[in-house]
């Protein structure tokens, strides 16, 4: 075995040991990191550096060919070239795998994300046109047309039932991406976005029953008040003739 050829297989063994190593260290699984873009861009910036060595494995490999057709060579140098470039495409598929999990991953937390501000909004926008609308205050015509527009609110329930469980989902399909501490604030994110849509519900059905219960009263004393008119005039016309 020739130096040179020793101090390259040197210097590749000692190159995979060391980023051996680091895929433990500086990439741990993906339950014990949070899901940033940082995360990402270290994971692609390892990639890049496993890739790059690609082509001085081969050349190790091609060396050692030429030293056994040479005579130069026990065969013990193409096994050792051999076995590294195997290790490094082994460590090469390893980070591409991680790679793309890790992209998958983040784009399923900014899924959520997105998914979680649009429905948090779309609650915000129900809880504002209900406080316009929780008031029984007003005549008839006011009351009437405020109960249409809660009615409108809670025809829209199936809209919002579709945008809670689309959130629900998406938070937790990045659940099994996170550690313990992560899982309890995704958790958590849920349970507030459940309880704030269980809130606007109840606030709504409350607002329309009482907005029907008043157009009620109304419709029942212009039917006294009608009643009412009606028999005093045919009183005055008793008085008037009789």
């Amino acid at each position: 075995m020739s130096v040179r050829f020793e101090g390259r297989l040197k210097r590749l063994r000692q190159w995979l040991e060391h980023m051996e190593q680091r895929v433990t260290s500086e990439l741990p699984e993906e339950k014990h990191r949070g899901l940033e873009k940082a995360t990402l861009e270290g994971v692609e910036e390892y990639h890049q550096e496993v890739l790059k060595e690609r082509d001085s494995f081969e050349r190790l490999c091609q060396e050692s060919q030429v030293l056994n057709e040479g005579g130069r060579g026990d065969g013990g140098e193409t096994r050792a070239a051999a076995g590294l470039q195997s290790q490094h495409q082994a460590l090469l598929r390893r980070v591409r795998e991680r790679l793309r999990c890790c992209q998958v991953n983040l784009q399923e937390q900014e899924a959520f994300k997105e998914t979680l501000q649009s429905t948090w909004s779309w609650l915000n926008g129900m809880k504002e046109r209900l406080g316009t609308l929780n008031s029984t205050l007003g005549n008839k015509v006011t009351l009437e047309k405020r109960l249409g527009l809660v009615q409108d609110i809670l025809l829209m329930k199936g809209e919002g039932e579709v945008k809670l469980n689309m959130a629900v989902g998406k938070g937790e399909q990045v659940l099994k991406h996170h550690s313990v501490e992560g899982q309890e604030a995704i958790c958590s994110q849920l349970q507030n976005l459940k309880d704030a849509w269980a809130s606007m519900l109840m606030t709504s059905m409350s607002c329309h029953s009482r907005l029907e219960w008043t157009v009620a009263q109304w419709s029942n004393y212009q039917d006294s008040k009608g009643q009412l008119q009606q028999w005093m005039e045919s009183v005055e016309q008793e008085v008037r003739f009789g």
